[in-house]
């Protein structure tokens, strides 16, 4: 076997450098890729369950049961089919070529409208989000909602007298009243 050269000091941490890019940008590629899938493949779940098993309205003629009669069939979780199917309802085109990973999607299904919904998707793929940072800043937010609904329940609070404390009162008292 022939003798390689002696490799020196500088070209090597080049190399060490270089290869733990690649592998680096290799398992972002993979970690990409298999999102994209989980994507695709929870959008083609919801798009199969809307056209076999819901009306217009996203309704089941087979009452609620449906979730959990296919989770047990499938062998899978009654949620994520839940949320396949809201994926699709609220994403009728599959989305591409997009920066976002299942998680975002999940939690952004959780917007009741689709103005707030786009403003986050840009948010999230402007300022770089990762899932677990916008899972933080949608607990941030319930938080807030909730301080202000407890302020609103502090200003509407009732009164409430003592249990079993009642005020016995006569027919003459009843007569006086209407009289004044």
């Amino acid at each position: 076997m022939p003798k390689l050269p002696a490799l020196n000091p500088s070209a090597y941490t080049k190399l060490v450098k270089r290869l733990a890019q690649e592998i680096h940008s290799g398992r972002e590629r993979i970690l990409r890729f298999v999102d994209s899938q989980k994507i695709l493949t929870s959008w083609r779940i919801g798009q199969h369950i809307a056209k076999y098993l819901l009306d217009e309205d996203f309704k089941s003629p087979m009452g609620s049961n449906l979730f959990g009669q296919l989770a047990r069939d499938l062998e899978v979780n009654k949620r994520h089919l839940n949320e396949c199917a809201q994926f699709y309802r609220i994403y009728p085109k599959v989305p591409s070529d997009t920066l976002l990973t299942w998680t975002h999607y999940s939690l952004l299904m959780r917007f009741p409208d689709e103005e707030t919904r786009k403003m986050w998707e840009q948010k999230i793929v402007a300022r770089g989000i990762s899932s677990s940072e916008f899972k933080k800043i949608i607990y941030d937010l319930n938080q807030k909602r909730k301080e202000v609904s407890s302020v609103v329940d502090e200003q509407l609070s009732i009164t409430k007298g003592l249990l079993y404390l009642y005020r016995m009162i006569s027919a003459d008292d009843i007569h006086d009243q209407d009289t004044q």
